[in-house]
């Protein structure tokens, strides 16, 4: 079954696997769970009820992680940064960021009031990729303070940027 071959691609690391179909024997949802499915959902199925089971499915998970501990993830204040499947939420909100957003994002804040110039960015983040310029950096940092609040990561003049934990940045 495909579920399965998706599952062993190590590759992919494909956080959650859904299964829609038009099928309702109860074999075929039982062989789609012994794949490795998280879940079966038969069609039709409303759009607005699918998007529910997502985002339930999202939350328990998130609790699960947090429980847990996961090495992967990022926890500050609403803040929540997930570096194994490059997610970002604001509260509950899922955010569209791209992967090197999330990439300088982690850096700044697993790393909170540590100022990082360009080129220590440009290093951790780009590593042996060419970058053009460090501008690269500059639009990443605009681009993810547009999406989290232009608070979060402070510039420092002649510096570079770091991130300020939110309890700190009503000072």
């Amino acid at each position: 079954m495909l579920c399965r071959e998706l599952r062993e691609l190590s590759a992919l690391r494909l956080p959650f696997i859904f299964i829609l179909s038009e099928q309702t024997a109860s074999y075929c949802e039982i062989e789609a769970f012994r794949s490795g499915a998280d879940d079966f959902i038969i069609k039709p199925i409303n759009p607005e009820v699918f998007k529910m089971r997502l985002n339930a499915f999202l939350q328990r998970s998130i609790k699960i992680s947090n429980l847990l501990g996961n090495p992967f993830i990022i926890n500050i204040d609403d803040l929540r940064i997930d570096t194994n499947y490059y997610l970002v939420y604001l509260g509950n909100k899922n955010l569209s960021f791209t992967k090197k957003e999330v990439e300088v994002l982690a850096l700044l804040a697993k790393n909170p009031d540590k100022v990082f110039s360009r080129e220590q960015i440009i290093q951790a983040v780009w590593k042996d990729d060419i970058v053009n310029s460090s501008i690269t950096v500059d639009v990443r940092i605009h681009n993810i303070r547009q999406k989290i609040g232009e608070s979060r990561i402070k510039t420092v003049k002649n510096v570079g940027y770091k991130f300020v934990k939110h309890s700190q940045t009503s000072n």
